[in-house]
């Protein structure tokens, strides 16, 4: 081989080094969620509800002293925050049903076409051998997909006032 064959090229040469940018070029610090929920879930946040990130089972979301109070001021904050009212589907109707049981996690039946909205159930499922009901009818609870395709990712029970 001959030195006209060989390759010449900056290999050792030193590289420019860029200064660190400015403060001012940073822009602005947000968190992780902020940067990947959709605008429906950071306007709820921003009015102080706070969901359930995909729950385990529906026992745990309903013995849990979170939740939201879904009375008529409620309502009309949530209704100014995301400039809707909230449409409501039965849990049959929406999630399929895995070895007989409805969870927080079962894949869409039928996809509600909006981001947030309210599950609920007119009568008692998820049944035990031992008899004990998990699932109420009358309960109900606020619901986001945010960051997922087919199956509910957020979720926080609701308690209506009469």
């Amino acid at each position: 081989m001959t030195d006209d064959n060989i390759i010449q090229g900056p290999w050792n040469a030193k590289k420019p080094t860029k200064a660190a940018p400015k403060a001012s070029q940073l822009g602005t610090q947000i968190s992780l969620s902020s940067a990947f929920a959709n605008p429906e879930y950071e306007a709820l946040k921003e009015i102080g509800i706070n969901y359930f990130e995909k729950p385990s089972g529906f026992d745990s979301l309903l013995n849990s002293e979170k939740h939201v109070r879904y009375d008529d001021v409620t309502r009309a904050r949530i209704k100014k925050a995301l400039g809707r009212t909230l449409n409501a589907y039965d849990i049959q109707d929406v999630l399929l049903r895995t070895r007989g049981f409805y969870y927080p996690q079962s894949s869409f039946r039928d996809e509600p076409i909006e981001d947030t909205f309210i599950i609920h159930t007119e009568e008692d499922l998820n049944k035990s051998a031992d008899g004990r009901i998990e699932l109420p009818a009358g309960s109900a609870f606020l619901c986001n997909r945010t960051g997922a395709k087919s199956y509910i990712r957020m979720w926080l029970p609701i308690v209506f006032n009469q």
